[in-house]
């Protein structure tokens, strides 16, 4: 009696490793046209400036050697808070360094803010950083939740 549940066990355990055995579904590669993004944000965003690759180093931290792929805006108007960040991770590493850099800035954003506006800082507050393959946005503005259905698309 005790083979034959030692047996059957054995069974069971051999049949679920089987079972968990099938094929890995590959999922495929997003692909986003980053530019194309930004246009559509535009229209909700105040007047706003791209940062050079220089300025992404001394303000932010990011290296040319992180993206291959690299959008950031801030607005022209020092009292708004309104910023975009939209990035393309050259690998897993990269975008595990490029989500510190942005909750380390998002981070300083409240801080900043706090002390100037409390009305943007309400605006700091709502913003996300959203991940989507090896793409991430950072997004402060009013119109978080069109920005970030513009990104998920």
């Amino acid at each position: 009696m005790k083979r034959l549940i030692a047996l059957m066990l054995v069974l069971c355990a051999v049949l679920s490793l089987a079972a968990c055995g099938g094929e890995e579904k590959k999922e495929t590669p997003v692909t986003l046209d980053l530019a194309a993004i930004y246009a559509k944000m535009e229209p909700s965003l105040p007047e706003m400036a791209p940062l050079n690759e220089d300025a992404m180093l001394n303000r932010y931290g990011i290296r040319s050697e992180m993206v291959s792929e690299a959008l950031i805006y801030v607005c022209l108007d020092g009292l708004k808070a309104d910023e975009i960040w939209l990035l393309k991770a050259t690998d897993s590493e990269a975008m595990t360094n490029l989500e510190k850099l942005a909750q380390s800035r998002m981070q300083a954003k409240d801080e900043e803010s706090v002390t100037y506006s409390p009305e943007q800082n309400k605006i700091v507050k709502q913003g996300k950083i959203l991940k989507r393959g090896d793409y991430l946005a950072l997004i402060v503005s009013p119109d978080v939740a069109a920005l970030e259905a513009i990104f998920n698309g």
